[in-house]
């Protein structure tokens, strides 16, 4: 494995990254798994917040989001040095994504939730990759 020489501005890049995704995974789901504190921040109750437009894709959605980004981010950042190196991150990644969702199929979920969930957590994995490949200015 390759070690690569990071200035603080490529450490805070991952740091921040893979931190503020794992608060926003931990913020949304203590949120949409908490009645008294989902009913809180809407003044509603739990079961109307989830009948909810942007709400009902964030609470439903929205932890998948963070933690397909976090990891994309996390493979990306043992992965990188090189662009080939990169891509097996990336590769990685959404190879990852993918087995928890046949993991999810197999545990009894309904198919449109987990195909809902695969297309939610590919998207985080695309998005992150472009990111980080702007970041190391492969893209530009």
């Amino acid at each position: 494995m390759k070690v690569v020489n990071m200035s603080r501005k490529d450490e805070l890049f991952w740091s921040l990254n893979i931190a503020v995704s794992l608060l926003i995974f931990i913020a949304v789901y203590v949120v949409s798994h908490s009645d008294a504190l989902a009913g809180v921040i809407s003044g509603h109750a739990h079961s109307a917040l989830l009948k909810k437009g942007i709400e009902k894709v964030i609470y439903g959605h929205g932890c998948e989001f963070a933690l397909a980004w976090t990891l994309v981010f996390t493979a990306g950042y043992q992965f990188r040095g090189s662009l080939e190196t990169l891509k097996k991150g990336m590769i990685f990644a959404a190879s990852g994504v993918i087995l928890t969702e046949v993991i999810r199929l197999t545990a009894g979920l309904p198919l449109n939730s987990a195909v809902a969930g695969l297309f939610v957590e590919l998207f985080a994995c695309a998005l992150g990759g472009a990111v980080i490949l702007l970041h190391e200015k492969v893209l530009i």
